[in-house]
């Protein structure tokens, strides 16, 4: 039995669906920065290696979530015009729109926990005392190291590539900001035909030297392209979609398995571009499962995807500043490492839900909100302009 192409009504429900994942892949990189500073609650080596060289990686797996956010913008900015036909008219595209609601979206709340990172560093003391789980020196070596004022400028306007001190997650904005500033370029291929966005998207990354992100950007785009035959296909074969499945999850931890067992020595761009095709196909079983989308509707699930960027952007101020305090307090012996372990990855996760909650409310809607408002605001500006001016006679 096939299945029609999803109703307009639809898109809401899988939109939230979206967004319910990136606050899964939030959630895996906090996991990741937790683990990476406090360790793991157990001396058992092969454990361990369990957790860290096998798919179950995925619980923690920071880098492959980049991919995945990488993965979903292109998905969620283009599927709008997706949703009726393959070859859109986009000849009224919105772009300036476009372009200033992206900027709110993703620099003033960054900027907001830049300007209270900055804060913090200067006038909080940070607790590196003895404490059970025992935190490594990386959580505190960007804020500990000096940081050039050019370096601290660029950062707070998104213009540094590579490593960020303040907020150290930070890394990704700049990419995610260029890039999307590129996805109605790659709508408008799409639409014409995939070959084409196929093309300059090997041209970028080949011969121009543009970052091999684009092509998280470029296979998003054609989620939403083909997201329809994507559905009618694939929601009735329960067995290709644990294929599917299946295959994206081996991809999405590749990092961590198939390099590490044979002595791979590959290019950066590999394990990057291996773990975006992984997301990709996770994505495809989203689209294509009525019980995964109805799972990842949700309420809690909605509110942890509603808050998810706000998530990212806090929850390193959590780990550098709270986290170590609560271990301060408890004074746990050693025999309670495990259970001391699990309460502060508890109190790390709802204090960063909490604070994200509050940033949500207070930074983003208000920025997302300005960002809506100002075209509507020039144009009137302009228009009252245009009337004000007299009119001469003939």
């Amino acid at each position: 039995m096939t299945v029609s192409p999803a109703p307009a009504t639809d898109k809401t429900t899988h939109i939230t669906a979206f967004d319910t994942v990136r606050g899964l892949a939030a959630l895996s990189v906090v996991f990741s920065h937790y683990i990476g500073a406090y360790g793991w609650p157990t001396e058992s080596q092969i454990m361990k290696r369990v957790w860290t060289y096998s798919p179950l990686h995925i619980f923690w797996d920071g880098f492959a979530a980049v991919s995945l956010f990488y993965v979903l913008s292109g998905l969620v900015l283009s599927n709008k015009y997706f949703r009726q036909t393959k070859h859109p008219e986009l000849s009224q595209y919105p772009l300036s729109h476009f372009l200033i609601s992206r900027v709110f979206r993703i620099w003033p709340p960054y900027l907001v926990i830049f300007l209270l990172s900055y804060a913090l560093r200067r006038w909080a003391d940070l607790y590196e005392g003895a404490m059970i789980p025992p935190v490594n020196s990386w959580l505190f070596s960007t804020w500990n190291s000096s940081i050039p004022l050019v370096k601290l400028a660029r950062e707070g306007f998104l213009l540094q590539l590579g490593d960020y001190s303040l907020v150290p997650q930070g890394w990704t904005l700049p990419i995610e900001l260029a890039i999307s500033f590129l996805v109605p370029v790659g709508i408008l291929l799409a639409s014409r035909h995939t070959g084409w966005l196929a093309f300059f998207t090997l041209l970028l990354i080949g011969p121009l030297g543009a970052t091999y992100f684009v092509f998280h950007f470029a296979a998003g785009i054609l989620l939403a392209k083909y997201y329809a035959d994507i559905r009618t296909w694939l929601e009735s074969r329960r067995g290709w979609k644990l294929v599917v499945l299946l295959l994206g999850l081996f991809l999405y931890t590749f990092r961590y398995t198939l390099p590490v067992y044979f002595s791979w020595k590959l290019p950066t761009s590999i394990p990057w571009l291996v773990t975006g095709a992984g997301a990709a196909l996770v994505l495809m079983v989203v689209i294509a499962s009525e019980r995964v989308r109805t799972f990842l509707s949700l309420s809690w699930l909605r509110f942890v995807g509603k808050v998810s960027f706000s998530i990212y952007l806090i929850h390193f101020l959590v780990l550098i500043l709270l986290t170590p305090r609560l271990f301060q307090l408890i004074e746990a012996p050693q025999s309670a490492l495990a259970l001391t372990w699990w309460l502060g990855a508890a109190f790390t996760v709802l204090m960063t839900i909490g604070l994200a909650a509050l940033s949500y409310r207070f930074v983003e809607v208000p920025s997302m909100t300005l960002g809506k408002s100002l075209p509507r605001r020039f144009a009137d500006w302009k228009m009252r302009r245009v009337q004000a001016q007299p009119v001469s006679g003939k």
